[in-house]
Formats: structure tokens, C-alpha cells, sequence
């Protein structure tokens, strides 16, 4: 016997949505994975401001923490060539988080520098920002198991 009080997934309302996004654990990983379970929480992605918002502050704050890494890597860089050392892994990692990857990424970060001063963004445009910040993310990781090849 069916429960009568149960709702299909597909029959949910706007806030009912909210509330399950509001209660989910979400990283710049996994902020569009609810989005793709349906047609109706695909449009509730593309059309909710609350989500937009909230897929806005995860992927600002990420790309805070990559800006925030940088400036930490290139202060150890300037400490490094201040007493004369410019060789070895920690210097080279360094070197490569806090010069290169920007060097690298340039024309990434500029837009995304711009895009996090922007008020109004589109779904789509959240998930492009999302794709870069992985990339970045992944050649970070690259850099910093001391691997120097480039993604793209």
C-alpha cells in the first residue's frame, strides 16, 4: 500500500527545493549535481536566484582560497630569494604557484576577477566559471606534487 503523504521528486515546490539545497553540503564539486537529477531541478538551477546565489558564494570563495594560496606562495617566494635561495622543490613549487600558474592562466583569471564583481550571472555562465576554477584547481595540484605539465 502506497503512503499517502510521500511527493515524487519531479512534484516538488520552489521552496521545498530551496530547503533541500539549503540542507546539502555543496563544493565547487558537487554545486550542479542536484541540477541534473531532473528536468525540474535543472530549471530550478537556471531560474532560482537563491541557487544562483548560493552556486555564486561557493565558486567566489574557491576562487578566493586559489587567490589566496598564490599570494601565500609568492610571499614564501620573496622570503626564499631575500636570503638567496633559488633552487630546491619548495622553492620551485613556489615559484611555479605564484608566478607561472598566473602567467599561465592570465587571461582565466582576469575573467574571473571580473566576473566576481558582476551582480547578475546566468546559470550557464556559473557553470563555465565552475569548469575554470577546476582546471586551475587541477594544475595547482599538478604544481604542487611537483609536476610541471600543463593543462588545458
Amino acid at each position: 500500500m502506497p503512503r499517502t503523504g510521500q511527493k515524487k521528486i519531479n512534484d516538488l515546490t520552489n521552496d521545498e527545493m530551496n530547503s533541500i539545497i539549503s540542507h546539502i553540503e555543496l563544493n565547487e564539486n558537487t554545486v550542479f549535481d542536484l541540477c541534473n537529477t531532473n528536468r525540474q531541478f535543472k530549471n530550478y538551477c537556471k531560474n532560482s536566484q537563491s541557487f544562483l546565489k548560493k552556486a555564486f558564494d561557493i565558486l567566489k570563495e574557491k576562487f578566493s582560497w586559489i587567490e589566496n594560496e598564490r599570494q601565500s606562495e609568492l610571499n614564501n617566494l620573496t622570503q626564499m630569494e631575500e636570503r638567496g635561495i633559488f633552487t630546491g622543490q619548495q622553492y620551485q613549487v613556489a615559484y611555479t604557484i605564484s608566478r607561472l600558474l598566473r602567467e599561465h592562466f592570465e587571461a582565466q583569471f582576469d575573467y574571473l576577477e571580473d566576473f566576481f564583481t558582476k551582480n547578475n550571472y546566468t546559470y550557464e555562465e556559473l557553470v563555465n566559471v565552475r569548469k575554470l576554477i577546476l582546471l586551475i584547481l587541477k594544475q595547482m595540484s599538478y604544481y604542487y606534487s611537483g609536476v610541471l605539465i600543463n593543462v588545458y
